[in-house]
């Protein structure tokens, strides 16, 4: 938005949810312990795996270890400091607001829960 203006014909924002709006890295680091790796070693393999453009899933098999069941919850701890007043900003002038990701099932509940209240919320499990 230039001086406050919204451009012509903008109807709607939408934003991720990985480190966009939410910070994952505490999300991270307890899938390590879930899995009983060590939370660097699991961050560096999977920077590698991104990197080098493949699947990021593989890092299960890579070290040996079965993906953990379930996965931690974003709460409102993990939202980024300003994430809540962007998506209040971005509806006061009037545009429809959106969040999307490739996220687990359940993240419309929990993006919710923490704080976050978007016209609508989509995800590759919805």
């Amino acid at each position: 938005m230039q001086n406050g203006r919204v451009p012509t014909g903008l109807r709607a924002v939408v934003f991720d949810v990985g480190e966009t709006l939410v910070d994952e890295s505490r999300i991270w680091w307890r899938t390590a312990e879930l899995a009983g790796v060590p939370p660097f070693t699991l961050m560096a393999l999977l920077g590698a795996l991104i990197e080098r453009g493949e699947d990021h899933r593989e890092v299960w098999r890579i070290l040996g270890v079965p993906h953990p069941p379930v996965a931690p919850p974003i709460e409102s701890v993990d939202l980024y400091p300003d994430a809540v007043a962007t998506l209040e900003a971005v509806r006061a002038h009037g545009l429809l607001v959106g969040i999307a990701g490739n996220q687990p099932a359940g993240v419309e509940q929990q993006l919710r829960a923490a704080g976050c209240a978007p016209d609508f919320i989509a995800s590759s499990t919805s």
